[in-house]
């Protein structure tokens, strides 16, 4: 439990950080709303959309063009990018969390601690879970406040909260974890030379693509399946609803990545 309680402490800020960055984010985003729902801007936004090609669009989440009047269609339009960097942060923290007591010459300090290798692995990631699970929190808490103060009088409350909006809240947790499962195990592959911020930044933008790629080319299409991301495009699950397989891939992949990376630091010598 000490060693949880450091971890924490050790990443507290950057936490917070990111936390403050993502609701600035999504309440400038989201303030642009009111100026969606008058009809010239609406006709004018769907005018230009529907000048673009279906692969171009899909490519971008656009493959069912929303209408961006409607609050929660421009919401969860909006909401991908801010799931974006919610990936984005799962990714990099998942790689800097072993590597960096390397880089920092940490390491000796933790196996002078009453832990086995499997212990410390075990902590770290579970302290890592609990810092993400309070900002992935906060992040909808946000999105929720803006929703709920900016929705038109006559919408219910309960017609933006539904159990496809749970769903969504779900699949892009478990999409989330995927990348910090993956991140962790790059972690415990890297040496202390790498740069953690660079090394998550390049594999999440590499699983990124390949789901632009597989959904804007259609025989390049099994490329999609690559990307976490894409498994829980918010947009996407709205207009074609929740798939129960995508959620256990993602839960799967995740202890997949997981075990690799526990097996991978068990064997791992430290110079």
């Amino acid at each position: 439990m000490t060693l949880i309680r450091l971890e924490i402490r050790k990443r507290r800020k950057s936490m917070v950080s990111w936390s403050v960055v993502i609701a600035v984010l999504t309440l400038l985003f989201m303030s642009f709303y009111p100026q969606m729902q008058t009809e010239e801007l609406a006709a004018l936004t769907q005018m230009k959309l529907q000048g673009f090609s279906k692969g171009f669009l899909a490519a971008f989440g656009l493959e069912t063009i929303p209408d961006f009047a409607q609050i929660e269609e421009y919401f969860l339009y909006v909401f991908q990018y801010i799931f974006f960097a919610a990936c984005l942060l799962a990714v990099i923290l998942g790689v800097d969390l072993l590597q960096s007591e390397e880089a920092d010459g940490t390491i000796e300090y933790l196996y002078a601690m009453p832990l086995s290798r499997k212990q410390i692995y075990g902590y770290k990631m579970l302290a890592a879970m609990i810092l993400y699970t309070i900002f992935f929190v906060w992040m909808w808490a946000v999105s929720f406040g803006a929703l709920y103060f900016l929705k038109p009088e006559n919408i219910q409350v309960s017609v933006l909260f539904n159990k496809e909006m749970y769903g969504t809240i779900l699949y892009t947790y478990l999409a989330a974890l995927a990348y910090m499962a993956l991140g962790i195990m790059l972690s415990a592959l890297l040496r202390t030379s790498a740069k953690s911020a660079s090394v998550g930044l390049g594999v999440f933008l590499i699983t990124y693509l390949l789901g632009i790629i597989g959904n804007a080319v259609e025989k390049a299409s099994l490329l999609k399946y690559g990307s976490f991301y894409d498994y829980a495009n918010p947009s996407h699950l709205f207009y074609h609803g929740i798939e129960p397989v995508k959620g256990w891939i993602l839960a799967g992949v995740a202890v997949g990545f997981v075990l690799a990376g526990l097996f991978i630091y068990q064997k791992k010598e430290f110079l």
